[in-house]
């Protein structure tokens, strides 16, 4: 019986063990040999789609956001999250411009695309004769 038992639960630890290592994703670097690059002037495409939240303009709510990304191997944008806030408008309106954003190039490891995080701070800032 006793030995019965111990088979039991070594199969299941080995099953336990088996489907962590199935459903494990792919490593995220934060350094690679060759980091991802946008194909295009992010500072351009933030120009054109990024717009001051009405409510933080009359609020006047400024300050620096941080967004956190994963750049996929395919160089698609993944798992957008603030890492500094500043309001939720304001990290509202950076996370949906960035989940927008066109693919960049993968970032390459030992020659092969892998998963990149990427941070990407913007500073929220209110002309003087806006603010009044």
């Amino acid at each position: 019986m006793k030995y019965a038992l111990l088979v039991v639960m070594l199969s299941f630890a080995f099953a336990a063990k088996a489907q962590d290592s199935a459903s494990a994703s792919p490593k995220i670097y934060k350094i690679v040999e060759q980091m991802p690059k946008a194909l295009y002037s992010v500072n351009d495409y933030l120009d054109a789609n990024l717009h001051y939240p009405i409510a933080a303009r009359e609020h006047h709510i400024q300050g620096r956001v941080v967004v956190r990304f994963v750049i996929t191997e395919t160089g698609a944008i993944d798992n957008c999250v603030v890492v500094k806030s500043v309001s939720p408008d304001i990290d509202s309106e950076m996370l949906r411009v960035v989940r927008n954003m066109p693919p960049w190039s993968p970032g390459l490891n030992e020659g092969k695309p892998v998963k990149v995080y990427f941070n990407l701070p913007l500073s929220f800032k209110l002309d003087d004769d806006l603010s009044k």
